[in-house]
């Protein structure tokens, strides 16, 4: 997908031009429809407790998810060791995932430099999602920061907002 093809398809879920904390906001068509998909994913969420289980198989793996406002995606983090995890979000809104690096000491922080995860376990969470949802990509690293100025978010005003942060969370990316 293009990032403009991909930019244009996240329209539907969020308002152009309004910031996020406006009264405007709240209440617009874009927002309730995101409401209504992230609802949605929480009911019907057998396919990623599927996924968590098989995911167990390979590292020991946790949820991390909060949908809705703050996330739009399922958020998994699998050991890696005692210092750090593979994070992998697999967005609700769009068919991609993502991987990070979440440090679990020095302050929690997350990173895209995932230099220190073993390859062998990406590929093998990689093949697992694909697995489970055959059409989702890993997000190219191009499309990560393009932005998409007329998005605000929770914590990501207009016109800071980059493509990762529309299709998966704003906490952190």
């Amino acid at each position: 997908m293009k990032h403009l093809e991909l930019i244009n398809s996240l329209y539907p879920y969020f308002p152009k031009d309004i910031d996020y904390y406006s009264d405007k906001y709240q209440v617009s068509e874009e927002y309730q429809f995101l409401a209504k998909v992230c609802d949605s994913a929480d009911a019907d969420k057998q396919a990623y407790l599927d996924l968590l289980e098989e995911l167990n198989g390979i590292a020991h793996t946790v949820d991390f998810t909060q949908l809705f406002a703050r996330d739009r995606c399922f958020r998994l983090l699998t050991d890696v060791s005692q210092d750090f995890s593979l994070l992998t979000s697999v967005s609700i809104i769009a068919p991609y995932f993502i991987f990070q690096t979440f440090y679990n000491t020095g302050g929690r922080r997350e990173s895209f430099d995932v230099s220190q995860v073993p390859n062998l376990l990406m590929e093998k969470v990689s093949i697992t999602i694909q697995n489970f949802f055959p059409s989702y990509l890993l997000l190219p690293n191009e499309l990560r920061d393009i932005p998409v100025k007329e998005i605000s978010l929770p914590r990501t005003p207009l016109g800071e907002v980059t493509i990762a942060q529309a299709i998966f969370t704003d906490a952190s990316i």
